[in-house]
């Protein structure tokens, strides 16, 4: 055969007869005339029929395969530069850490040094360091979250929002973002993440932490609270790193978005896209504060898979 794989999907689009029966694949032609039959034998899937017919399927060159089975187990090499765009422009330190502890699935083994970022260097903006503890505090998901708002926007996004709501697990530092046109969405954005996420761990939401914004101080969302138990705590007035992972998060989402939007080329209105990738990339990522283990991971137990990482 010139072909190495056999694509069910390509096989009935071409009007071939797909029959799985006692550890054997039987393939028919359209006009339901006998092909070919693939039996296991230990490692080996072995193909019998004639010629004919199966061009249409794709394949992988020959030296992909061993001699028993496809050799998957050696990692692929990549320049770190390729990664750190792949990453949003996270740091390098971060990403070797990644690579070098294979902490998520299908990271490739990162080749060279990274000395220098452009993109970096004109879109971080210049942070005042706030001499506060952001250690994890609580013992469980859900036991305390973050919340704030950012905005408004320069520019409005695609979706006409000019405000973003971010929220982190304490636990786990998952992030969850919702973009939103103005401040009276808050109480909505905050609805679906709570029914989400408690869903998706049938754990209650215990205690959330705000900033003095007067979004926060609507009847509704004091009512919700209050009616659901769940304890509200609030930042004193000018001390917003009481907030500190709420705020110190939307800074580092706004460089990250500027350094997408540089490097693709977009236009400001793209803004809410980047964020949304940004965030999808922050929660695969490792914390200094979370060991081994990303976000993600804490959330949901699974290691998660970055193979579907491209530069933004």
């Amino acid at each position: 055969m010139r072909r190495n794989l056999i694509a069910g999907a390509n096989l009935d689009i071409a009007g071939f007869k797909v029959i799985w029966k006692n550890n054997e694949l039987v393939i028919y032609d359209e006009f339901n005339d006998y092909l070919c039959t693939v039996n296991g034998k230990g490692k080996l899937d072995i193909l019998y029929g004639r010629k004919g017919k199966l061009d249409i399927l794709y394949g992988v060159p020959e030296k992909c395969i061993s001699n028993e089975y496809n050799n998957t187990s050696t990692r692929k090499s990549i320049d770190i530069e390729t990664v750190h765009r792949r990453f949003g422009h996270i740091n390098v330190n971060v990403l070797n850490f990644m690579s070098n502890h294979n902490i998520v699935k299908d990271i490739e083994s990162i080749q060279g040094k990274l000395s220098n970022c452009d993109v970096c260097k004109t879109s971080t903006l210049t942070r005042i360091s706030m001499k506060t503890n952001y250690a994890i505090t609580t013992k469980a998901l859900l036991a305390r979250v973050y919340m704030d708002i950012w905005g408004p926007a320069p520019t409005k996004s695609l979706g006409g929002n000019l405000y973003f709501i971010s929220i982190i697990d304490d636990f786990s530092r998952k992030m969850y973002v919702y973009i939103i046109k103005s401040n009276s969405e808050v109480l909505e954005c905050f609805k679906k993440y709570l029914y989400r996420s408690e869903r998706e761990l049938n754990v209650e939401l215990k205690c959330v932490r705000t900033d003095n914004g007067l979004e926060f101080f609507r009847n509704a969302f004091e009512q919700l609270l209050s009616g659901l138990g769940i304890k509200m705590e609030r930042t004193y007035v000018c001390t917003p790193e009481q907030n500190g992972v709420a705020e110190r998060f939307n800074r580092t989402a706004v460089e990250g978005i500027r350094s997408m939007l540089q490097d693709s080329g977009l236009k400001p209105q793209f803004w809410a896209e980047a964020l949304f990738a940004f965030v999808h990339v922050k929660n695969r990522c490792v914390h200094k504060l979370t060991g081994n283990k990303t976000p993600i991971e804490i959330w949901t137990g699974y290691r998660p898979s970055v193979r579907h990482f491209r530069i933004f």
